[in-house]
């Protein structure tokens, strides 16, 4: 009997375990699904072992797995797609909260989510050796070890992105100079996805509070940000991928690590009056520069290729490299300075 009780008191503990879960924004409904089938396997395993038969004690996991997910399709709410509703733009609203916030890197780290469409787990536990501002290709490299599917990939950085990891540089280093606490070679000065889902929570309860004080009702103020999670940075980020890049359906399913064009779908909410037919371009704006333009940068000297890409000398053909150099000695020669192209 007593067996029988606690199993009963298993189920309800695991139904309340899960449903606090998704309320913190801990992972969505099929995340709670895969934790309870975890906890079913090894009840299975436990009560096998032991010569324990399912009269004797039911397994809690079965009716505490909550129904399979319909699709959310929760984006921030913008001023373009919500004419009508009061021109309500929600990106601005939580962008103007994060500023306000004791958290200095939370403003940073949204903007990254929202360009990066990067997971929770993946931005917490990504270092500063995997992320390269510098060059004509910013990206991240997410390891095995941080990612969700357990295989690496590489995320191309839009000059936004780049901008937030650059601020959170900055911080690191004056964090660093104060010998205040910092995350040894981390972004984010945060041990688990537990530092976002609080700040998360006390952003949206700044945002109410804030609207109550400015006058708003009760219950308008309590509906700021509803039902809106951080994992709907995801959800937005994929989506504007397909509305303000020429991406195709293959980059984005990598550069969003999914396994299957219908993963990639639930996660693509898009907005007709958002998708931009005229100047569409991929993440960094489209450069007008004319191929075999040289230019001189920090990191050397850079040309445009066929392709549309900016790449030092060593990375192209030797006739590319000859152009490069006569390019530069002309350049030279019209400023009147002295030198060669090797130089």
């Amino acid at each position: 009997m007593a067996d029988v009780s606690l199993a009963v008191l298993n189920r309800f503990h695991l139904m309340d375990t899960i449903n606090a879960a998704q309320a913190e924004g801990d992972g969505g409904t099929q995340t709670q699904i895969h934790r309870i089938n975890a906890i079913s396997w090894l009840y299975r395993e436990w009560t096998r072992k032991h010569a324990i038969t399912p009269q004797q004690l039911s397994n809690p996991a079965i009716d505490a797995c909550p129904p399979p997910p319909g699709g959310r399709t929760r984006r921030c709410k913008d001023a373009i797609a919500a004419r009508g509703e009061g021109e309500i733009d929600e990106e601005s609203i939580v962008l103007a909260a994060a500023k306000r916030s004791t958290r200095k890197w939370l403003y940073s780290a949204i903007i990254i989510a929202i360009e990066t469409a990067i997971r929770q787990a993946e931005l917490v536990g990504l270092l500063w050796p995997d992320v390269t501002l510098d060059g004509p290709n910013p990206h991240i490299n997410l390891a095995a070890t941080i990612t969700k599917t357990k295989k690496p990939r590489t995320v191309p950085l839009t000059d936004r992105a780049v901008e937030a990891f650059r601020e959170l540089k900055a911080q690191d280093e004056q964090a660093r100079i104060e010998k205040r606490f910092r995350m040894p070679d981390r972004p984010l000065p945060i041990e688990t996805t537990r530092g976002i889902l609080q700040a998360w929570t006390d952003l949206i309860d700044d945002c109410r509070r804030r609207a109550k004080e400015n006058g708003d009702p009760t219950e308008v103020a309590e509906k700021i940000l509803d039902d809106m999670y951080w994992h709907d940075f995801r959800h937005e980020g994929i989506s504007r991928l397909f509305e303000r890049t020429d991406l195709s359906d293959l980059e984005i399913m990598e550069i969003a690590g999914h396994a299957s064009y219908q993963t990639l779908k639930r996660y693509t909410h898009l907005r007709g009056a958002n998708i931009d037919l005229k100047a569409r371009s991929r993440l960094s704006p489209i450069d007008e520069d004319a191929l075999g333009t040289v230019k001189l940068t920090a990191a050397g000297p850079l040309i445009r290729t066929v392709h549309g890409r900016w790449l030092t000398l060593d990375k192209v053909d030797q006739l590319t490299q000859a152009h490069a150099k006569s390019v530069i000695l002309q350049a030279a020669a019209a400023l009147g300075e002295q030198g060669t192209a090797d130089e």
